[in-house]
């Protein structure tokens, strides 16, 4: 399965025309904003084509939204500015036959409603240590969207090593598994203060509990 990374609205404008640029004028500028969404809009439908000619399977569209305990911006922008533009390359992508995963850090809580409407596949990486809450996100979206993520990589994998991180990941199994929809996976890179013993025994433990958890 090969899946494309893809830069989002603001993360895609960002590195256009760097980021500090884009944060202020998603709130001095909003209409020039709007029409400069529109127009990256319809090259990221270009570049999901040329993906899809490629031979990718899905995408994953790359959009931070979130900081800790809030988003990084007012929510009302979220829905008139980056909403709209990036439900018109979801749309495209679904169209073409692929798979569309969003990636989001941060508490997105506000917007969950909105994210599940446009039609992502998948939600990655649901990261706790921003707020997000696995029981409140699976109970009220799991029929909805596929859970890709769960071990925080700073709540998690940095907190717990050896019996604790067993325990921790055999609880978010227990939360997100049940009823399908959910692909285990780190919340982030894993960073150079992971050992690498640490990270294969998380991997051991979650080959055994996903053998639990498969059905017929």
């Amino acid at each position: 399965y090969i899946l494309a990374h893809v830069w989002g609205m603001v993360e895609g404008t960002s590195r256009i025309i760097g980021i500090e640029n884009c944060w202020m004028n998603l709130g001095a500028q909003a209409k020039i904003m709007a029409v400069w969404f529109d127009r990256y809009a319809d090259w990221l439908c270009g570049l999901v084509e040329s993906i899809k000619d490629a031979g990718a399977d899905g995408i994953t569209l790359s959009d931070d939204w979130g900081s800790n305990n809030t988003m990084l911006f007012n929510p009302r922008t979220w829905r008139n500015l980056i909403g709209p533009y990036s439900r018109r390359v979801v749309a495209h992508a679904h169209e073409i036959g692929l798979f569309v995963n969003l990636h989001s850090d941060g508490y997105i809580m506000q917007i969950m409603d909105d994210i599940v409407d446009i039609g992502y596949d998948s939600l990655h990486p649901v990261q706790e240590s921003s707020g997000m809450d696995p029981q409140t996100i699976k109970d009220k979206y799991g029929d909805k969207i596929t859970i890709y993520g769960s071990l925080d990589v700073i709540d998690g994998l940095l907190a717990y090593q050896g019996d604790e991180l067993d325990e921790y990941i055999a609880k978010r199994f227990s939360i997100y598994a049940p009823g399908g929809g959910f692909i285990f996976n780190t919340g982030h890179f894993v960073q150079p203060d992971i050992p690498p013993l640490r990270l294969v025994r998380a991997y051991g433990t979650v080959k055994r509990l996903a053998a639990q958890y498969q059905t017929p």
